[in-house]
């Protein structure tokens, strides 16, 4: 596992996120939200298992957009 990258964190990234993504609340008062994104995005993409992303991708299609769209 990279230093500072741990998989509790991205649990609860997680937790955050999908939360807000899943029951379509507006972002609109969430400031630290496109940090939480960005710490999402690369967090994953160093604990995910590489032959796997695509799958990720084809599974939370929807889900990794909102993220990518929200971290910008």
């Amino acid at each position: 596992m990279p230093p500072g990258i741990s998989d509790n964190r991205l649990s609860a990234l997680y937790d955050i996120l999908f939360e807000i993504w899943a029951t379509n609340t507006s972002t609109r008062g969430f400031s630290a939200l496109p940090d939480a994104a960005r710490e999402f995005l690369k967090t994953f993409g160093a604990l995910s298992e590489p032959p796997l992303l695509e799958y990720y991708e084809a599974l939370g299609r929807e889900f990794f957009e909102w993220v990518r769209a929200l971290a910008k």
